[in-house]
């Protein structure tokens, strides 16, 4: 005769069915009765136990002398065919006394389409992001530098005239002392010489970049102003911030081995805050205005968002 004891489980493990005979451990992975079988029911455990009748006996015959597994390949055709008929009853019987998995159990992941019998649906294009702009936690060496090029000496690069829009040479870290609640604080260095405006913004890892097949945007945090050395260098004149601020750089941030302390007051939690990574891109400086143009029309709302502070006998 063959008993059957059935337990559920966590819903987060798989269903196991172990087969005993005569009080000897055979297999919890036999044919027919497999975590394959059963991925409609709730997860559960089971014990199959034989003490005598034509299943024991076949069983005994297919386990060998180790009395571990089952080799249907020790049996005759004829026993081989009975024993996964056998095997089938079992499981048609394991099958009877589970509880299904309703449809508010099925995995759902987020972010993908669903899609129905034979309909068709268009995926939404993404457009790829740029490459980093820029910075480097601590240990990752200078932005603006191509992999494998042997570093220079730290003198400031004068040489060239760079275009609006490229990376200039720095490098920075987080201060990881508490700034207070919005506040951003990094060590900064530029290593190069630049005669316009620079541009600051602060990016948030998305999980994907420009390796991907289908990468997501990148995504920047609002910010308000930039100080440094308790000097604002750099505010946003709408209260929702802006993506980026503007600014012409100090002279003595070119000095050799010179570096800063920044502090930039950001819209953000202290969550994005602990991963947000420094970005500098140049930015060509804005042209006068002529009279005729004094007045601020909708397509020039988006340069008056940033107010650009000139310190040091600026432009």
């Amino acid at each position: 005769g063959a008993t059957v004891a059935i337990r559920q489980d966590e819903p987060d493990l798989r269903s196991l069915v172990h087969l005993y005979r005569k009080g000897m451990w055979i297999t919890s992975g036999v044919e027919n009765l497999r975590a394959s079988d059963f991925l409609d029911y709730m997860p559960f455990d089971a014990v199959i136990t034989l003490t005598d009748g034509e299943m024991e006996r076949l069983v005994r015959s297919a386990e060998g002398p180790e009395h571990r597994g089952i080799d249907f390949k020790r049996l005759a055709s004829q026993d081989k065919k009975r024993l996964r008929e056998l095997l089938r009853e079992l499981r048609s019987l394991i099958w009877a006394n589970l509880q299904e998995k309703s449809g508010m159990e099925e995995f759902h992941p987020s972010h993908f389409a669903i899609v129905h019998g034979e309909a068709t649906q268009t995926l939404e294009s993404v457009g790829r992001t740029n490459p980093a702009l820029g910075g480097a936690r601590e240990g990752r060496g200078l932005s603006g530098s191509r992999p494998g090029k042997k570093k220079g000496t730290g003198t400031v690069r004068k040489e060239g005239k760079a275009r609006p829009g490229s990376v200039p040479k720095f490098a920075w870290a987080p201060i990881g002392a508490d700034s207070g609640p919005g506040t951003f604080a990094a060590a900064f260095s530029l290593k190069e010489e630049v005669s316009g405006l620079i541009g600051l913004r602060l990016s948030v890892p998305t999980g994907s970049d420009q390796t991907c097949d289908s990468p997501l945007p990148q995504q920047f945090l609002q910010l308000r102003a930039v100080r440094c050395g308790g000097k604002e260098l750099a505010r946003s004149t709408v209260s929702d911030g802006v993506q980026e601020l503007t600014f012409l750089p100090p002279q003595e941030w070119t000095t050799q081995d010179g570096h800063q302390t920044l502090q930039i007051e950001v819209l953000a939690d202290q969550t994005d805050l602990a991963v947000a990574q420094l970005e500098v891109v140049r930015r060509a400086a804005p042209k006068e205005k002529s009279d005729s143009s004094l007045e601020q029309g909708p397509e020039n709302e988006s340069a008056g968002a940033v107010q650009s502070v000139y310190g040091g006998g600026g432009a």
